[in-house]
């Protein structure tokens, strides 16, 4: 991991727009972290050593209290960034400064087989972002997203640290800020990359899938809606959350299963079913 911490903490340092701080969270590193960070002598690059207790909301918490910046923008370790991402994301700015979150698309690069797929962020599949983030699931990525300073301090927003939410911490935040209304531009770019190696797979999937669920639900039971609009929203989750499983399960050769999952998602909720799966084959 250290080394591809060098690959990503260059990729800020080869930024075209020079006026950024980087803050880097070295959770309680056991490898040669330390001394790939005492490469780097810029007084642009600051470093905080905490024991998270495999709490990632914790370090993004730590890094977000002591930012100095106007707009906060995060980049997990294994990374990175393309040149022109910051000056992207600045003229942005510049142009209108109304939003609250900027969003940009990544590269996906799977380290051991070479595989490649754009991924694209920031698409409202409804006007209400809150609504799209919770039926439709996650629009954004950490890495590729960018977050007004001032909107989170004004609305005390913070990455939840519950153990329940444990690597879906990032979209419980986006769900928090949505609620607080922020306005979201989707700029639609390819900017960085988000890269796949054994350390962020297996395992760790099958715990995100649950913990999405966590989150979704531990916002749903806080909703101010009518029993029959609650049920309504409900039915749609669960369809979209069956309907993923029903994916992963035939990806992975599991047919019965999969068909299963497939038969539950559309009596689950049949007209929100047929129109999830005509957008995704259009799109």
């Amino acid at each position: 991991m250290a080394d591809l911490l060098s690959e990503a903490i260059e990729s800020v340092i080869m930024q075209s727009y020079n006026n950024w701080e980087l803050i880097i969270i070295d959770n309680n590193s056991t490898d040669h972290t330390t001394e790939v960070i005492k490469k780097y002598e810029d007084i642009r690059i600051k470093t905080i050593k905490i024991n998270n207790n495999n709490i990632i909301a914790k370090s993004r918490n730590a890094g977000l209290h002591i930012a100095q910046g106007d707009w906060i923008t995060f980049l997990d370790s294994d990374d990175v960034w393309y040149p022109y991402r910051l000056e992207t994301i600045v003229e942005c700015i510049k142009s209108d400064n109304k939003y609250d979150i900027i969003s940009t698309n990544e590269m996906l690069i799977n380290r051991s087989s070479g595989y490649r797929k754009k991924l694209i962020y920031g698409k409202k599949r409804l006007d209400n972002l809150y609504f799209s983030l919770l039926i439709y699931g996650n629009l954004l990525s950490p890495s590729a997203t960018a977050v007004k300073a001032k909107f989170i301090k004004k609305n005390l927003i913070f990455f939840r640290e519950n153990h329940e939410f444990i690597t879906a911490e990032d979209y419980d935040f986006w769900l928090l800020l949505a609620k607080n209304q922020a306005n979201l531009i989707s700029l639609d770019t390819v900017l960085g990359e988000y890269r796949v190696h054994k350390n962020n797979t297996s395992i760790k999937n099958d715990l995100h899938r649950i913990n999405v669920q966590n989150v979704i639900f531990d916002h749903l039971k806080n909703l101010d809606l009518h029993t029959k609009q609650k049920k309504n929203l409900k039915n749609k989750i669960n369809s979209r959350l069956t309907l993923t499983d029903a994916k992963i399960d035939f990806e992975n050769g599991n047919i019965l299963s999969g068909l299963g999952n497939l038969i539950t998602s559309l009596i689950t909720s049949p007209l929100f079913f047929f129109k999830n799966v005509i957008y995704k084959v259009l799109n």
